[in-house]
């Protein structure tokens, strides 16, 4: 079972071939990769970026991008249906009304890393008001299961500052976490890395200032509903 009082807890799920063999899925589809920066792409349509303010589009283009994730990685959709509906008690399933968990891909080309801020990324996974806002439920999560990792590794930034604590006090997610130290969870492929996404967090560094490779994750969300855990992207 999840263990709800912990900011966050991480737990195996996938092996080592079985990170090797959804890796080279997802660079096989690179022509499908969505460009979002120099050396940022996504393999799916994600909320966080694609429905605030464009909620039909996002939809529209989930219903697109859905057909090919799931021909690609439906035996994954299936292992990680079941295996999150054991670790939380419960039914989990998708509607294809939302995107599916997808993935990030960050191309690491050995820049210095070393000065980089990581509280200017901080933020709350709040995407259910945008992706799904007619939900009025409580219960949300957010995972994270790397499958490939540059050299030095990569982690999650986490701040003890809760979204209703921003709200109370009304601080910035930013301005919060520039002026308070963050503790690092690092990551390790096959590793899923589970919060509630309520909690400040942002995109944590590896080891190696310099470091190079790719850092592919696997992404996703839920939101506790009548018929049981919906996961979306």
């Amino acid at each position: 079972m999840l263990d709800e009082d912990a900011v966050v807890t991480q737990h195996a799920f996938l092996s080592a071939p079985q990170c090797q063999q959804i890796r080279d899925r997802v660079l096989a589809l690179e022509p499908r990769w969505i460009r979002r920066a120099d050396t940022f792409f996504t393999l799916g349509i994600a909320s966080y970026l694609d429905a605030p303010g464009r909620l039909a589009e996002y939809e529209r283009q989930a219903a697109l991008h859905n057909q090919v994730l799931k021909s690609g990685f439906d035996d994954l959709y299936q292992l990680l249906s079941r295996f999150l509906g054991s670790l939380l008690g419960g039914m989990v399933f998708f509607d294809e009304t939302y995107s599916l968990p997808g993935f990030h891909v960050f191309l690491v080309n050995g820049y210095d890393r070393s000065r980089e801020n990581v509280a200017a990324s901080a933020h709350f996974d709040l995407q259910w008001m945008s992706a799904i806002p007619e939900w009025r439920g409580t219960r949300t999560l957010s995972f994270t299961v790397p499958i490939e990792l540059p050299s030095g590794g990569a982690s999650m930034e986490v701040w003890h500052f809760r979204h209703e604590d921003a709200l109370e006090q009304r601080v910035g997610a930013r301005e919060y976490a520039a002026a308070h130290p963050s503790q690092r969870v690092p990551y390790a492929p096959g590793r899923m890395v589970i919060n509630d996404g309520r909690m400040l967090h942002a995109i944590g560094r590896g080891t190696d200032p310099n470091p190079f490779g790719r850092r592919i994750t696997l992404q996703g969300h839920g939101i506790e509903t009548p018929d049981g855990w919906l996961l979306y992207w």
